[in-house]
């Protein structure tokens, strides 16, 4: 997506036309007429092929494996998220729902039958995606930028998150947590995944409110080195930063992930009481809302949350 930001023919000359570059199983080619195209590259098609079918025998042999479901899964998110293909990432979506009702939904014999017809869409589609392409000299999409942050320790659970939209206009929240319930283990890397989850929920909401997602792209920064890959890959091996990542990939397609280290992390002050205490000298705070959400039919309900959010003054 950075191709986007180019606005000088420098870029352009930069590289030789018909040149093809490959970046992290990417294949771009530069064309004739400044615009690039992005493709795929054939062993990322090859394997999840592979995977499709190896899901269908697990299907048709009643033994569906979650690490098969969760590995086909990120994989074609990627595939066809990278390409905009709208009708094979529909699809997609499809083993969310497996993955989230795992190991239920595998005895259901007609969910079984829905998810064999879903494989076979998904072979079709993947054999003819499209490239995408950018034209070098279009509008560039209209960027935000998302922090979001956990702290745990002797003051306690905390968890934050900011916002920064394209006119550098800033929103943030801080959530002081009192308990989790029994079948959430508390650790940094369920609160990190906790915290983007719910920065994703905070800035959607945001975006409603000034009209939708539509030509808006996210970079969604995240220290947690461990959570950031599961976020990019949509499976993780903790089966509770699982069942929140799966909530948190479903916040839509707009979200491009990168790791950020503690101290460049913008949303960090907001999980540290004695810096909130000074942000408050300089921002205003109030309430936002009741802290309430569902991670795979569990719902966390928090009365006597803190829950607050403050607005810049540039805003």
């Amino acid at each position: 997506m950075f191709f986007n930001f180019f606005r000088t023919p420098m870029s352009v000359k930069k590289y030789q036309i018909g040149k093809v570059l490959t970046i992290l199983g990417v294949k771009f080619e530069f064309t004739g007429r400044a615009q690039i195209q992005a493709r795929i590259a054939p062993e990322k098609t090859k394997k999840a092929l592979e995977l499709i079918n190896q899901l269908a025998r697990e299907i048709l042999q009643k033994d569906v494996q979650l690490k098969t479901l969760q590995s086909a899964r990120g994989l074609l998110r990627y595939c066809t998220g990278l390409v905009r293909a709208a009708a094979a990432h529909a699809w997609v979506k499809n083993l969310d729902t497996w993955v989230s009702g795992f190991p239920a939904i595998a005895k259901d014999a007609v969910e079984r039958r829905k998810l064999l017809i879903t494989c076979k869409r998904l072979f079709g589609e993947l054999q003819n995606l499209k490239p995408r392409v950018w034209d070098m000299w279009e509008e560039p999409p209209r960027v935000w930028w998302l922090y979001s942050d956990a702290a745990l320790g002797s003051g306690g659970m905390h968890i934050g998150g900011l916002i920064i939209d394209d006119k550098g206009g800033a929103k943030g929240f801080t959530i002081e947590i009192a308990n989790l319930p029994r079948w959430l283990t508390p650790n940094i890397a369920l609160l990190e995944m906790i915290a983007a989850d719910e920065a994703r929920r905070f800035m959607n909401d945001e975006l409603e409110r000034r009209g939708g997602a539509a030509g808006v792209g996210a970079w969604h920064f995240i220290d947690n080195m461990s959570d950031a890959y599961a976020l990019i890959k949509g499976v993780t091996k903790d089966l509770g930063v699982q069942a929140v990542l799966n909530v948190a990939c479903a916040r839509g397609e707009h979200f491009w992930v990168g790791w950020i280290s503690t101290h460049r992390n913008l949303a960090d002050p907001l999980t540290r009481l004695q810096k909130i205490s000074e942000l408050r000298k300089t921002l205003t705070f109030g309430k936002w809302e009741d802290w309430e959400f569902t991670y795979t039919g569990r719902r966390i309900r928090q009365d006597k949350q803190t829950y607050e959010v403050f607005v810049s003054q540039s805003d």
